[in-house]
């Protein structure tokens, strides 16, 4: 079994990026910069927000990055626009709400890319997820890693339903399967009061 390791796109997702880490990395979004920056590979990417490829595409080619590199996991309705990808597995969208614990069937939005690429990564059926640069903290500094003020591309209005829902998964994970998954930045996940469920 192995450690899946999710890198988000908040400032802090660079502190789980290690060169001799010998399991899966899952970047979401934006995170290939970030690789770049490094000196990294990408291998495995979730974009479930069409931006990323569409209009933020722009951010890779000036960086460099080339998306071929990494095996692409996208929502199935993005297929007409990726055809001149190599590597794209298409999973299907189940919705918004809900959690699926068999990413092959699908996987739910649930108001976060993170929360797609943390039922996507029970795929590699790890011993434990990590999540990096998953914070939800946006009202205390820039909310991505690559941005530098605040309030930009903010959704405050779902910023409740994605710490819940994330901390719903986390319980659900680790009661039904036993796999252990732990927020290792300054996440609001774990620092939020615990939720009833």
């Amino acid at each position: 079994m192995t450690i899946v390791r999710i890198i988000g796109n908040a400032p802090t997702a660079a502190d789980g990026m290690d060169p001799k880490f010998k399991g899966v990395y899952l970047g979401v979004n934006s995170a290939p910069l970030l690789f770049k920056a490094r000196g990294m590979r990408c291998d495995h990417l979730w974009i479930q927000d069409w931006r990323f490829i569409d209009e933020k595409g722009h951010m890779f080619k000036e960086a460099g990055v080339d998306l071929n590199d990494s095996h692409l996991y996208v929502c199935s309705y993005f297929r007409r626009a990726l055809v001149p990808y190599r590597q794209v597995s298409f999973v299907r969208s189940l919705g918004r709400d809900g959690f699926s614990l068999h990413p092959d069937r699908g996987v739910f939005e649930g108001y976060s890319a993170a929360y797609g690429a943390l039922q996507l990564a029970l795929g590699w059926k790890p011993k434990r997820v990590e999540l990096y640069g998953v914070d939800f903290s946006y009202s205390l500094g820039a909310n991505r890693f690559y941005q530098t003020r605040v309030g930009w591309d903010l959704d405050l209005h779902v910023h409740e339903k994605q710490i819940i829902g994330m901390q719903k998964a986390k319980k659900l994970i680790e009661d039904k399967l036993g796999i252990e998954v732990a927020f290792m930045t300054d996440s609001l996940v774990n620092t939020l009061i615990p939720i009833d469920t």
